[in-house]
């Protein structure tokens, strides 16, 4: 099985004369690597004959191209977790997999958990930072708060967090 991303044929089943046995009918990719990331992806099933260059004939190829895209989670803020009114210390912090320091993502807010209509609290951060101080936290007091990290290019390789709380402070000025 070969794989091409706009780059030129590899091979992704083993090599060195070994291949996969056509009866089989199937081979799990168990680890995908940030190398094969990208929008224009083809396979192709080829006759193996040790020629670890390019495919051969017999082959089928892909109808369609196809994308692999990278993964990202929040892992700050938690589910439940409480931020405070004011607060300069509190980070938004996600895992991402599969991209590169040239992928950016922007970082929305919704108080009652409306993602798709967040106030976009920052853009233009490099998805692998995995992580942004939220500069003050804002007045906007709720028990539903959710943030989300886009990529600002692929709309849909976004992550969302569970929600969270931001809770009001009082600051005692005399005794």
């Amino acid at each position: 099985i070969w794989y091409n991303n706009s780059s030129g044929w590899n091979l992704l089943t083993p090599g060195g004369g070994a291949g996969i046995t056509a009866s089989s009918g199937q081979w799990t990719w168990s680890s995908i690597g940030t190398q094969y990331v990208n929008e224009n992806c083809q396979l192709v099933i080829a006759m193996y004959e040790g020629n670890d260059v390019a495919p051969i004939q017999p082959s089928d190829a892909s109808d369609n191209n196809f994308s692999i895209r990278g993964k990202m989670s929040i892992t700050r803020p938690t589910e439940g977790q409480t931020f405070r009114v004011g607060d300069n210390n509190e980070y938004i912090n996600w895992s991402a997999t599969g991209l590169t320091a040239s992928d950016l993502v922007r970082i929305k807010f919704h108080q009652a958990g409306d993602l798709d209509n967040g106030t976009v609290l920052t853009s233009d951060q490099w998805a692998v930072n995995q992580s942004w101080l939220w500069p003050t936290v804002p007045n906007n007091v709720s028990n539903f708060c959710k943030v989300r990290v886009e990529h600002q290019l692929i709309s849909s390789l976004k992550a969302d967090s569970g929600n969270f709380s931001i809770k009001g402070k009082l600051l005692l000025n005399t005794p």
